[in-house]
């Protein structure tokens, strides 16, 4: 943009992009780049295919189903399958959203195995969407969500970070299934998650089903399970379960120094839906009223 802010309303794509750079810092506006319309339609920002090396910053996303979506699901053409790219980095910050009618940020697959069928030429087949590598989210500010505010999945390889975003008022669909936290990690993502506040998630703030290292750590989490006058009971600060990966993976969590308050459950509750933990598990600084529990049988230490 050029002395003053952009308007649009379909917003950006991004399709088999690479070294490429969208920064709305060529006026005095905060958000050199603002993307709305009347009707939560249509995404801010897609970012597909075998993209990698995208810098986006100072972009203002207002009244769009999504904010962003980076991600490449199954697809008929095999080089859009898994392993034979991945969408890496890739880096979103400085920006804003708000009034997303799903995820404010809907980064990777959800369906990293492959269960879904798709039909190509006439035949049915489960391939592997694309994962992604070398994510970087910060400085984000996310209010009002419909789903999650950033939904990270299939993020399996480099160094994947989330940090210093502002997020609150997510999960106005009001489905308690998992879709209205914070920051909700998918399967087989590894990330540091760190320095964020979040505040009023209809369900967790901070939700992992990811696999690899996982750390989440320095976050401010309140009001879990508490958004729009109403309180959905079981709803932890951080909670932290695993997936079914394909090899097994060895899940590590390290959940430290965080600052957790009000939820309708404990602070923090980890679960073990498949048996894939490691025995280098860390909880620990989380505030000396904090509430825990480990289900029986998944190893932790508090710090040493």
């Amino acid at each position: 943009n050029e002395d003053a802010q952009v308007h649009l309303t379909s917003g950006f794509s991004f399709t088999n992009c690479r070294y490429l750079k969208l920064l709305g810092k060529g006026s005095k506006d905060k958000y050199g780049f603002l993307i709305s319309v009347p009707n939560n339609d249509g995404v801010g920002i897609t970012v597909t295919g075998r993209s990698s090396h995208i810098s986006i910053s100072n972009v203002d996303i207002y009244n769009k189903t999504y904010g962003y979506w980076v991600k490449q699901e199954a697809s008929c053409v095999d080089s859009l399958q898994f392993p034979n790219w991945t969408i890496n980095h890739i880096s979103i910050h400085d920006g804003r959203i708000r009034k997303s009618n799903q995820e404010g940020m809907y980064l990777g697959s959800t369906d990293p195995n492959g269960i879904r069928t798709i039909n190509c030429n006439g035949k049915n087949i489960n391939p592997k969407p694309l994962r992604l590598g070398s994510i970087k989210v910060y400085n984000m500010i996310i209010d009002s969500t419909y789903r999650s505010g950033i939904q990270m999945s299939c993020a399996s390889q480099g160094d994947n970070e989330i940090y210093n975003n502002k997020i609150t008022n997510c999960g106005y669909e009001y489905v308690s299934n998992g879709q209205g936290s914070g920051i909700s990690l998918g399967g087989y993502s590894q990330a540091n998650i760190h320095d964020n506040t979040i505040t009023n998630t209809y369900t967790m703030g901070i939700s992992s089903l990811g696999a690899g290292l996982v750390t989440i750590e320095n976050n401010t989490v309140k009001n879990s399970g508490m958004l729009g006058g109403f309180s959905v009971p079981g709803m932890a600060s951080i909670m932290i379960d695993t997936r079914n990966t394909n090899p097994a993976d060895s899940t590590t969590f390290h959940v430290m120094n965080n600052t957790l308050g009000n939820n309708t459950d404990v602070n923090i509750r980890v679960y073990e839906t498949y048996p894939t933990y490691s025995d280098n598990n860390i909880i620990c600084n989380n505030g000396s009223a904090a509430k825990i529990a480990v289900v029986p049988g998944v190893e932790w230490t508090t710090c040493q």
